[in-house]
């Protein structure tokens, strides 16, 4: 071949491709003007947590904000499926599954690989949790998520002259330590440990139950699994610790303060429980007690990781992601939604945003201290899945009522523990027989 020919084949190849390039739909660059539909709880709150940082960032990205309060597991997919939105807001992780299922959620571990974004700083305890529901693939990032860990009252402890509780203490511990602290008066009670004032026995020793691995259903069998020797320790530990004292009793609804709505109710803020197991969000709420002009509430607190399994002391359920964002699948501006999840998730957001002391960072390094108090235990477990995932079970099973009268008998000396486990085996199991043929009668 001669050399004008082989230029002359060079060019028409060029103009081949240029315009196959030109007639191929291209997305809109972020320096051109593009609408994003956006899911979130409303318009205020995301233009206050999100829109309007991103809006000075990217001046020519505008959003159209679609409302979802309420919109949970099914529901979610079929409101993808019809409105069409360009970023996708998740309430749970669970969510990851089901709208990878349908196929709505595009991976973001190519995009991440192409601008080399950096993972390296968020908390791997976070990426675990979302690659898991995602079977090893990223589909959502979350610049924020909240922690739980064991709060407790070092002037109890300090006058009771108990040690302080560690991190990674296994619950049987924990309730050893709680036991250690007098129980008070009548009239001025004290107890060991609070589970925020408003939880259930039942959800107790669920909690209990959870953390070392146990289930008490089996969702593949539809078979309720309670009358095993793992449950009947549990329930054991569970039940002393309220016939004893040592758990603070729960919030009675009958009450006309609620718990949430006056620290003041809180057995922890007002000196009552030397310990609670609490959120990251409950930081807040004790400098809240602490500010109040009325009746000042000051606590002299510590804070160590949630308590774990006997069987692995380096893990933890305790972690918890609301609002994380994926790109529609279907969206025609998937490389718009991309930047902005990778904005929200990079380093300039984050160290605007940790001023804020309500939300833990995902790039825990922005995390701050609190009056001295370091953070670290709300991340330093590993990522342990252990959840009971309440999408699978039937709509119409409940399980607390049955496990509530069962263990009011125990407490009441009517039964023994083995014996209200036998009776809410065969119980429980009716109830979720019937739950689920009501609901494969529905589905006809």
């Amino acid at each position: 071949m001669s050399k004008r020919s082989w230029y002359d084949l060079m060019w028409v190849v060029f103009v081949i491709l240029l315009l196959t390039a030109c007639n191929e739909k291209k997305e809109p660059m972020l320096d051109q003007p593009v609408e994003l539909k956006v899911m979130h709880w409303n318009e205020d709150s995301f233009y206050s947590e999100y829109g309007d940082m991103i809006s000075a960032k990217y001046p020519n990205l505008t959003f159209k904000v679609l409302p979802v309060q309420g919109i949970f597991g099914d529901k979610l997919a079929e409101f993808v499926e019809k409105e069409k939105p360009d970023l996708i807001m998740l309430n749970t992780a669970r969510e990851i599954g089901l709208l990878k299922e349908k196929g709505q959620l595009a991976e973001l571990d190519p995009y991440i690989s192409k601008d080399k974004f950096d993972l390296d700083t968020i908390n791997p305890r976070i990426l675990d949790m979302l690659r898991e529901e995602g079977e090893g693939k990223l589909y959502t990032l979350s610049p924020t998520f909240q922690g739980e860990g064991l709060y407790y009252n070092k002037d109890l402890f300090d006058k009771h002259g108990v040690p302080y509780p560690t991190d990674q203490m296994t619950w049987e511990e924990v309730l050893e330590l709680a036991a250690r602290i007098p129980k008070g008066t009548k009239e001025n009670p004290l107890y060991g440990l609070d589970m925020n004032n408003t939880q259930p026995s039942f959800f107790f020793t669920m909690n209990l139950g959870q953390t070392e691995g146990l289930q008490f259903i089996d969702l593949d069998e539809r078979k309720i699994t309670l009358d095993t020797e793992g449950w009947r320790h549990i329930w054991e530990l569970g039940i002393k610790s309220l016939k004893e004292g040592i758990l603070a009793p729960a919030f009675s609804p009958s009450n006309k303060v609620q718990a949430y709505d006056a620290p003041s109710a809180n057995k922890f803020i007002n000196g009552q429980a030397a310990m609670t197991l609490q959120g990251s969000y409950f930081i807040s709420e004790l400098k809240r007690a602490a500010s109040n002009a009325k009746n000042p509430q000051k606590v002299n607190w510590g804070l160590v990781t949630e308590p774990v399994s006997s069987k692995d002391r380096n893990s933890g359920r305790g972690i918890y992601i609301y609002g994380m964002y994926g790109v529609n699948s279907a969206s025609p501006y998937k490389e718009a939604a991309w930047e902005v999840i990778k904005y929200i998730n990079g380093d300039e957001w984050t160290r605007i945003r940790s001023r804020n002391e309500s939300q833990l960072m995902s790039r825990t390094a922005y995390n701050k201290e609190v009056d001295g108090r370091s953070l670290e235990p709300f991340w330093k477990l590993k990522y342990s899945k252990g959840l009971i995932d309440f999408t699978k079970y039937p709509p119409n099973f409940n399980i607390d009522e049955l496990a509530g009268v069962e263990i009011q008998q125990i407490l009441d000396g009517n039964k023994t523990v083995e014996q209200a486990l036998n009776d809410l085996q065969v119980s429980a199991q009716r109830a979720l027989d019937s739950a689920d043929k009501l609901a494969a009668e529905n589905k006809k």
